[in-house]
């Protein structure tokens, strides 16, 4: 645990991480192999409510390597992941 106090002061309105009555995407594990580390690795995809594959999306990768697990991004932003739907939106 980081070494640090947390003091939440609500205001009138929701706050950022309060959950809401919004469309969710899915976030889906993929595994594939990795001829550079001889071994299993895994991606996590998120696809927006409606998804649709014909047609053409923006891009936004997220690249560990601070000490993360592969699921952190999914887990620690309130999504869930494994074909679940995300919790936020």
């Amino acid at each position: 645990m980081p070494p640090y106090s947390q003091l939440v002061v609500h205001g009138s309105g929701p706050a950022y991480y309060d959950a809401r009555n919004v469309p969710h995407g899915l976030v889906t594990r993929h595994v594939y192999h990795s001829d550079v580390t001889n071994g299993e690795r895994e991606l996590y995809v998120y696809t927006p409510p409606g998804y649709d594959r014909s047609k053409t999306y923006p891009v936004l990768y997220l690249v560990g390597g601070s000490g993360d697990l592969p699921p952190t991004g999914c887990t620690t932003g309130g999504e869930s992941h494994d074909g679940q739907p995300a919790r936020r939106g």
